[in-house]
């Protein structure tokens, strides 16, 4: 069985390549976030907020069933199949 991701696998080479070069030592300073890191935590939530506060709006303007063919709304009653 031939799989399609055959080609991708040379792609992961530096990845094998770069686990197993020696490590350089204990990390003695811990990681500090920066002004870029705050910009992108801010942006997040507020997207999370618009978000949210599209997904309010647009359930407060959708009231009862969706209407249309096949719903069984349109007047002719709920649609049946056709017999061969």
């Amino acid at each position: 069985m031939r799989t399609t991701l055959a080609p991708l696998l040379p792609l992961l080479a530096p990845v094998i390549a770069f686990a197993q070069a020696p490590q350089q030592g204990p990390i003695t300073q811990g990681p500090s976030p920066s002004p870029l890191f705050w910009y992108w935590v801010v942006l997040l939530a507020v997207a999370a907020l618009v978000f949210a506060w599209a997904a309010v709006r647009i359930s407060r303007k959708r009231r009862g069933p969706p209407t249309g063919p096949g719903t069984g709304t349109s007047g002719r009653g709920p649609r049946t199949p056709r017999t061969v």
